[in-house]
């Protein structure tokens, strides 16, 4: 079934552990797939549950991109980090 953008929201993030709990706050209770960089291509997904570290370091890991999909399809986090910017966007779908 083809999945229709319902909205997309640009979410304002001023650090990583504001990060952490948007995520927290969005994926409470559910489980998610999480796809990082272009590993994704090469390895899959990774079903996760709602556990999240703030201890991600994207410079440290040579991270810019991760995708948070919940597992029903619903809404998709977005997340891409350039020099210590950060964009989220939050996207849901119908």
């Amino acid at each position: 079934k083809d999945k229709k953008i319902n909205s997309k929201i640009k979410v304002e993030i001023d650090s990583y552990q504001q990060l952490v709990e948007f995520i927290k706050e969005k994926v409470a209770g559910l489980s998610s797939y999480l796809l990082i960089d272009e590993e994704w291509k090469f390895c899959g997904m990774y079903k996760i549950s709602s556990e999240f570290s703030s201890d991600y370091n994207f410079d440290e890991l040579h991270s810019d991109e991760i995708r948070i999909i919940s597992c029903d399809l619903s809404f998709q986090i977005q997340i891409d980090y350039d020099h210590n910017k950060i964009e989220c966007e939050y996207i849901m779908y119908k």
